[in-house]
């Protein structure tokens, strides 16, 4: 792969943060000035040309869209109000739709279609009131958020809503009044380093469209409202990595917000039923147990009420059904679902077809620190299943009957593929567990083979469907998914072992699994890529910078990799802060320049090749973190390095993009490893 690099000028500056001072010759590209966006065009492009050059493109695009689902778009039917809600792409159509039916096979009626909005809007959400007669859609429209208040009978739209920042409406007010959501208070200082966290706020659908700020402290940069099924209470929980109910509320006349558990009791994640708040909560052990907690008296733990004990498995999500919880884990990594009493009897496992994950998406799973993982209706819960093996599928399971049904059709196949399990050791023992996909062939022989992982703020990252996966073992590669410490798959410790000071131990988990792989012959160093999106992407730097040794190609896919210079962005800022450091503290910004990958970098150091993956529009990991590695790249390591490439892709934010875009993006990045890699399609 041949590429020119534009010209990249070298601009000094002394940065510093507290006790750490250190010298940054890129830090101009992260500004967006009108050189800045010069430079980053002319980078784009030869990436662009580069990636279409590469003969296995057209190849690995084919095999892509053979069947390709956006596994942002699949959702499990929402059953509610006697009606069934469905987002999903209909056969035959390029972009996500909302329909609506009046039982569960019954005909769909369009409600929505993100298209009508232009060709580059995203569906973002889509939220039934309860009484299934009204639709809040959320769509992101450029740098903003628009949302429209549909009626579900007529499908007309009664009103328009924007908003200058990305916002979700995050609950319905009772009656259908209007909706409370998350935002900032003053949009025009949401830029500003100083700005500050998201506030709760409610939109009324009144004469007026009256808006109104809720005045409440939160200690926390992350808030979210709930309103219960029943729409009794409000709840104010905060924290992305520890969710907790900060405040609640009687929705009745005159009533006001009340404190709740503040941070110092931790994670408590849950719902209210009848008189209690059933939840988890980490306090005896670090996989969690489940408690009954009196909303009068929350705060006295003596009155909890222990309702499922600390078990072998992580708990993840509670959802209230027919007067029983449904209850989903994840024993070793992988999602399980099961139907439990209200006094702790389990009365069945949820039969799922194979060992995968478990959401109200696709990707749903990858929520469960914030979110429930299944819809309910009063009797019934829906949800989507997938796993490496197994494309997603949408199932129903009745809670009083025990019956499951499928929803949709069966998901993809990859027929002739073997799943393996396999476990090795970090530098400091942890014990580190991947799976490794790969197709028909002499399993003994060596391949390329892609590694991937995410690692980080309690999120838990299960094998799920991957149609990169798909597409790449179907060439004849070998897919492996990493579990590393930060994630939320295996307790509170495995995440406390990879944040903040810590974080190393991600990167650590990354680094045994990349020397395993030579000494179980699954593929050589040159022979292995790694990519990873978000703080994904941060581990892929981390590993550009400390061990470039270990793998022929890397694609940091929207990657933070500046973690001190963070404090500049404050979205990022307060999310960077949750789970890596702050480097306006001064021990704080001790550990991160020991850690953040761009500080790591060493002049003169042989690199492999590297393609950047950012968004235009992406606010939460910005594109400058990838025009700085690839400056720092491009003119820095030593002669006989390995390509360097900068993709800026226009109209994507952070992973919210089109269908056409998602398979641009999927099979530019698999033609990029296929080059480096050795696979011949």
């Amino acid at each position: 792969m041949k590429t020119r690099y534009p010209a990249t000028r070298t601009s000094p500056e002394t940065v510093t943060y507290g006790p750490v001072t250190y010298v940054d010759a890129y830090r101009w590209l992260a500004e967006n000035t009108a050189e800045t966006l010069e430079w980053q065009a002319l980078q784009d492009d030869d990436a662009r040309a580069a990636c279409a050059a590469v003969p296995a493109l057209a190849k690995l695009r084919a095999l892509l869209a053979d069947g390709y689902v956006d596994m942002f778009s699949f959702h499990a039917p929402r059953p509610l109000g006697g009606r069934w809600f469905r987002r999903d792409v209909p056969a035959g159509a390029r972009s996500p739709c909302v329909t609506v039916s009046d039982s569960i096979d019954g005909e769909q009626r369009l409600l929505f279609d993100v298209a009508s909005c232009g060709p580059h809007a995203v569906l973002y959400d889509m939220k039934p009131s309860p009484d299934a007669s009204l639709l809040l859609v959320t769509v992101i429209e450029g740098s903003g958020t628009v949302v429209r208040v549909i009626d579900v009978e007529t499908a007309e739209v009664r009103h328009v809503l924007p908003f200058a920042t990305t916002t979700v409406p995050a609950a319905w007010l009772p009656g259908n009044a209007g909706f409370m959501y998350t935002g900032v208070a003053d949009p025009a200082l949401a830029h500003l380093p100083a700005a500050p966290g998201l506030r709760v706020f409610e939109q009324l659908l009144d004469g007026e469209l009256t808006k109104r700020l809720i005045p409440l402290a939160h200690a926390h940069p992350a808030v979210m409202p709930t309103v219960t099924a029943d729409g009794r209470y409000a709840i104010i929980r905060e924290s992305q990595t520890s969710v907790h109910p900060t405040y609640i509320k009687r929705l009745l006349p005159d009533a006001q917000w009340e404190p709740f558990l503040d941070a110092s009791y931790g994670l408590v994640k849950g719902s209210i039923v009848g008189d209690q708040y059933v939840a988890i909560t980490m306090d005896t052990g670090p996989n969690g147990r489940l408690v009954a907690i009196p909303l009068s008296s929350p705060r006295d733990r003596s009155t909890w009420r222990e309702v499922l004990p600390v078990g072998e498995a992580t708990l993840a999500s509670i959802t209230e059904c027919a007067d029983r919880l449904v209850v989903t884990d994840m024993p070793k990594g992988i999602s399980r679902l099961r139907v439990v009493a209200l006094d702790g009897t389990v009365e069945r496992e949820i039969g799922l077809p194979s060992a995968g994950a478990v959401g109200k998406f696709a990707l749903g799973f990858s929520l469960s620190i914030v979110d429930e993982l299944v819809w309910s209706d009063g009797r019934r819960v829906s949800f989507v299943h997938s796993s490496l093996l197994e494309g997603p599928r949408a199932y129903c399971h009745d809670v009083v009957t025990g019956k499951t049904e499928a929803l949709t059709a069966p998901g993809r196949q990859l027929d002739g593929a073997s799943l393996q399990t396999r476990t090795t050791s970090a530098a400091d023992g942890h014990e580190v567990t991947y799976h490794v996909l790969r197709g028909p062939g002499p399993q003994a022989a060596p391949r390329p083979t892609i590694v991937t992982g995410y690692g980080g703020f309690n999120l838990p990252w299960l094998p799920c469907w991957s149609e990169m996966a798909k597409a790449w073992v179907r060439a004849g590669g070998a897919w492996v998914h990493v579990h590393l410490r930060g994630g939320g798959e295996f307790g509170l410790d495995f995440w406390r072992g990879g944040r903040m000071a810590e974080k190393p131990n991600t990167f650590a988990d990354l680094f045994a699994v990349l020397e395993d792989l030579p000494r179980s012959g699954i593929a050589r160093p040159e022979q292995i890529g790694i990519t990873g999106t978000s703080n994904g992407g941060l581990a892929v730097c981390a590993a550009i910078a400390f061990r470039p040794e270990l793998f022929g190609a890397a694609v940091p896919q929207v990657p933070l990799c500046d973690v001190l210079d963070c404090v500049r962005d404050p979205f990022t800022a307060r999310a960077a802060a949750a789970d890596y450091g702050n480097a306006l503290v001064a021990e704080e910004a001790q550990w991160l320049y020991r850690w953040s990958p761009y500080q790591n970098l060493q002049a003169g150091k042989k690199y492999p090749a590297v393609l950047i993956d950012c968004g235009a529009d992406d606010f939460a990991c910005p594109p400058w973190h990838g025009r700085k590695l690839a400056a720092w790249l491009q003119n820095q390591a030593a002669p006989g390095s390995g390509p360097v490439l900068l993709r800026v892709r226009q109209h994507v934010g952070h992973n919210t993009m089109t269908r056409d875009k998602h398979v641009e993006r999927d099979s530019e990045e698999l033609a990029f490893l296929a080059e480096h890699l050795g696979l011949l399609v």
